[in-house]
């Protein structure tokens, strides 16, 4: 939602609660019926939660505002070009943001080649035997084993 929008609304929403406060007090100097009364009684409960609501609000936007323009000036410096348009840091890091999303995935997928391709069974060569004799001696002690005597 646009700052400059929310901020006008919030203007049009407190000139509506002082039109319904004017209504109220035109209702309660007509009429002093017991149902006016209690109309009267829930709208001023109404306007008073709205009002609250409505100042908080406009303060919200203050705050936000104050702290877009500092992370503006800082990123920016005190540049009058950019106190015009003060929400175009937002634009700058969700660019910055898309662009390292996709090198992300570029990373990604030329990580995923070199996995598939180191994946392939390496042949081990034959191993020499650490006891080359041990093994002669054992195939010629099998064989005299075999030989009846």
């Amino acid at each position: 939602m646009d700052s400059d929008v929310l901020s006008i609304d919030v203007a049009k929403l407190a000139t509506g609660i002082s039109k319904i406060r004017e209504v109220i007090k035109l209702n309660e100097g007509i009429a002093l019926k017991d149902n006016s009364c209690k109309f009267s009684e829930s709208m001023n409960e109404f306007l008073k939660k709205a009002e609250e609501e409505i100042v908080r609000i406009q303060a919200q936007d203050r705050v936000a505002l104050s702290m877009v323009k500092e992370i503006t000036g800082y990123f920016h410096g005190n540049s009058a070009q950019e106190e015009a348009h003060p929400f175009r840091i937002f634009m700058v890091v969700r660019d910055f943001l898309s662009i390292l999303d996709q090198v992300c995935k570029e990373v990604a997928k030329v990580n995923e080649r070199t996995i598939y391709s180191s994946a392939r069974p390496l042949q081990n060569p034959p191993t020499p035997s650490v006891f080359p004799g041990l093994n002669v001696r054992r195939h010629y002690s099998s064989s005299d084993d075999e030989t009846p005597s």
